[in-house]
């Protein structure tokens, strides 16, 4: 999901960079890089973000059907190791995002 967001990404901005005639390349190669690095920071904090809010929000209300939106969310965000990694964790009770 990552790699086609920020291929996306680079696509329309290099797309905009060349009918920009006042910037260097340099530049415009450099703004890509930041805007990517952006959009990957914002997407792996979003990705945490729904992981912790499911299981704070089963731990409340433990109803699948109401807290199956943040699961949707961070299913279709984060990566499959990311998500064992942290479900070994919370196993573990070692998962740093929920203090009960």
């Amino acid at each position: 999901m990552f790699k086609r967001i920020l291929e996306r990404t680079y696509e329309l901005s290099s797309s905009r960079s060349t009918f920009s005639k006042c910037q260097s390349n340099k530049v415009d190669s450099q703004r890509i890089r930041k805007k990517r690095r952006i959009q990957f920071c914002f997407l792996c904090r979003r990705c945490w973000i729904n992981y912790v809010d499911y299981h704070r929000c089963m731990e409340s209300k433990n109803d699948e059907k109401v807290c199956g939106y943040f699961k949707h969310l961070y299913k279709d965000l984060c990566p499959e190791e990311w998500i064992s990694k942290w479900d070994d964790e919370m196993d573990r009770g070692v998962f740093p995002g929920i203090h009960s």
